[in-house]
């Protein structure tokens, strides 16, 4: 069921409807019971994935101690499926006939699943009961979409949970916020008009037009993905819950590290703490452990070259970054007035630049096309 259906616009209504008309004791059983039910209609075979994925930690979480085997032997098995499924369509995306598509939501509680685990390994937070796991997998508002909202926080909005009429109307106001962007910015005005607008540089200015259309392709994908979250945020909030932003203007920084702390959040964040941070423990290398997380974060959207060209291009860009930061000279940093302002416009454009530049290998259906895309606006410009 699409994000911008009808029925997911009245289901979402049922859901604010029915869960504040119950009992308060029952409120939040009523909440899983509706998205249990929601995934049963829209996607079964998800449904028996996320039981799966639910047992699994049920089990981890409710072991007084935990093992490292025991962890990498559940956090393995969920990643298996995760990879099983997102390289299945990868192989078959050249087909008419797709048999085999990503579970609904599957990329995002997957993730709250090994969260879960490994809070609890690090002990973060104690034994986790049934009804309190389940809650929290089974929250409607961020299941198809995200963002990866963390336990501790749904935890204590769980506690402190009461009705706020400001909740209400700010959360009215980011799902309206979310549609228009998605509807009006991303589909009609970046997909259709500039779109066609750009159309006509194709066979005179070959070099422009691939870079139009990176930007056309990224700021869609801002646009799209920020309201997504939107909805997700404003939906969350009608039941009295607040879940973490996914977006901080990330096309407006001045690095390419500040962007990753900008752009998808929830994602980002969710790396560097579990993947970056053991990375660099192991190896004592920022640099190994920054394009691992890359990696990580490209593979994540899609497992195929392009998007393993993508991640390695932005890898080797906060390498960079990490080397510049380190080695700059201090004159640089004790810059003042119009030098400093000159400085912040600059650095904003080159990461800015930077980001659209990558957009190439990701913005076609294949890894070869992507790297002609570059080719073409890189060799083209040189050349002029």
């Amino acid at each position: 069921m699409s994000v911008l259906s009808l029925q997911w616009l009245l289901w979402m209504a049922i859901t604010v409807a029915l869960f504040w008309a119950a009992p308060v004791r029952f409120r939040h059983y009523v909440l899983l019971l509706l998205t249990a039910t929601f995934l049963l209609l829209a996607d079964s075979v998800s449904l028996l994935l996320l039981l799966t994925m639910g047992g699994v930690a049920l089990l981890f979480c409710r072991k007084q101690h935990t093992t490292a085997p025991q962890l990498g032997i559940s956090i393995v098995a969920i990643v298996s499926v995760l990879v099983y499924f997102k390289l299945g369509v990868t192989l078959q995306a050249g087909q008419a006939d797709t048999s085999l598509l990503i579970p609904l939501g599957l990329s995002y509680y997957a993730l709250r699943v090994i969260h879960l685990m490994l809070e609890r390994h690090i002990g973060r937070f104690g034994i986790l009961h049934t009804a309190e796991l389940a809650r929290y997998l089974f929250f409607l508002p961020t299941l198809q979409v995200g963002p990866i909202h963390r336990y501790q926080q749904f935890k204590r909005d769980t506690d402190r949970h009461r009705w706020l009429a400001e909740d209400m109307w700010r959360g009215l106001e980011r799902i309206i916020f979310g549609y228009a962007k998605i509807t009006v910015l991303g589909n009609f005005l970046i997909s259709r008009q500039f779109f066609s607008y750009i159309a006509q540089f194709e066979s005179t200015a070959p070099a422009l037009y691939q870079y139009l259309d990176s930007v056309r392709y990224g700021a869609n994908l801002y646009v799209q993905f920020s309201g997504y979250s939107d909805i997700a945020i404003g939906f969350a909030l009608l039941l009295g819950y607040r879940v973490m932003e996914n977006f901080n203007n990330p096309f407006l920084k001045q690095n390419i590290s500040e962007f990753w702390r900008a752009w998808h959040i929830s994602l980002t964040s969710w790396c560097r703490e579990y993947v970056y941070t053991a990375v660099t423990a192991f190896s004592r290398q920022p640099a190994l452990a920054a394009m691992a997380t890359l990696l990580v974060i490209a593979l994540w959207h899609e497992i195929s070259w392009r998007y393993l060209l993508w991640g390695l291009y932005h890898g080797a860009g906060i390498i960079v970054w990490q080397l510049f930061h380190r080695y700059r000279p201090a004159s640089w940093q004790a810059v003042s007035g119009w030098q400093s302002h000159t400085s912040v416009v600059v650095s904003t454009l080159l990461t800015l630049n930077f980001v659209i530049v990558g957009f190439a290998l990701t913005k076609e259906s294949t890894a070869a096309d992507g790297i002609a895309a570059l080719q073409t606006m890189l060799m083209s410009w040189r050349d002029r």
